[in-house]
């Protein structure tokens, strides 16, 4: 009884620190000092290498600020939660193809939709265009084409 006692007081304390760091890191945002608040959650992660909670601050974080840290971070929570069995490893894996497919890396994509698609079995799933698209050939249409073509820029 003392042990389940003893590690609910611990979840209690870990998601307050948590939530103590977001605020600090908010309040520093706000503030202008984003630089001083990226040091504060990167120093947490390396303190807390373990805690999927302190990792999901710094990847919004790092996303939120267009920081190319997002990714790996991404990562590496997603590999966290995989071995925790959380429910949130689709909604990081998802955003995880969003990014690579904003950095142009469609292998990673891939492999992170399937990671999705596995976390969360029987959703609709997210669909890639083809990696290279071919143009068909030009059609001829009938009736005058130099206004459309002037009103189209071409």
């Amino acid at each position: 009884m003392r042990l389940i006692g003893t590690l609910c007081f611990i979840g209690i304390v870990t998601v307050a620190q948590a939530q103590d760091l977001a605020v600090r890191t908010r309040e520093m945002e706000v503030k202008g000092q984003s630089g001083a608040a990226r040091a504060v959650l990167l120093a947490a992660v390396r303190d807390a290498p373990s805690d999927p909670v302190t990792w999901t601050i710094a990847a919004e974080f790092l996303d939120r600020h267009g920081d190319p840290a997002a990714r790996p971070t991404y990562e590496r929570l997603l590999a966290l939660l995989e071995q925790s069995g959380s429910a949130e490893r689709s909604r990081v894996a998802r955003r995880l193809a969003v990014l690579d497919l904003l950095a142009g890396d469609q292998e990673a994509a891939q492999k992170h939709l399937d990671r999705h698609r596995a976390a969360n079995a029987g959703s609709a799933a997210m669909i890639l265009p083809p990696a290279k698209t071919e143009l068909g050939p030009e059609y001829q249409t009938a009736g005058p084409q130099r206004g459309y073509q002037r009103l189209s820029g071409r």
